[in-house]
């Protein structure tokens, strides 16, 4: 008989057990449950779960104290354009002031998210991030300040 007692993680996955079938979406075997192996060539594969989080976009405007700012009423109807991109992900999106994405569901996994290019206007803290979705919530924050 066999133990897998050093289990190989996978970032990302969580291990749901052992399978007969190298396609195989369900367990045959439980984590750390005994199997009996008859001699022939006995295969076991793993079975893994994708883990999925939410990744969710903040926009904020800052008009830096500039009463003159104020007095534009454009600011506050501004629209800003997102991509998301990543692990077979891609959304685009808009976002005014104040406003916040609905959450992607998405599998754990590195993101890249750019807010379009707007003329009088500069991003921070950049308009491009790329970002790690490693727990199960997540949200970025782009913020904007008038050039203008």
């Amino acid at each position: 008989s066999y133990e897998a007692t050093k289990m190989t993680t996978r970032p990302g996955y969580t291990f749901k057990g052992w399978a007969e079938s190298r396609d195989a979406t369900d367990a045959t075997y439980q984590p750390r449950a005994k199997v009996r192996l008859d001699g022939a060539a006995n295969n076991l594969y793993a079975v893994w779960e994708v883990i999925n989080g939410t990744l969710t976009v903040k926009k904020v405007v800052n008009l830096d104290g500039d009463a003159n700012n104020w007095k534009n009423p454009d600011f506050s109807t501004e629209v800003f354009s997102f991509t998301l991109t990543g692990d077979g992900v891609s959304e685009t999106f808009d976002l005014k002031d104040g406003q916040s994405s609905e959450p992607f569901t998405v599998p754990y996994g590195t993101y890249t998210i750019t807010e379009t290019a707007k003329d009088g206007w500069t991003a921070a803290p950049s308009a491009s991030q790329l970002v790690t979705l490693d727990a199960p919530e997540k949200t970025v924050t782009f913020t904007n300040t008038p050039t203008k």
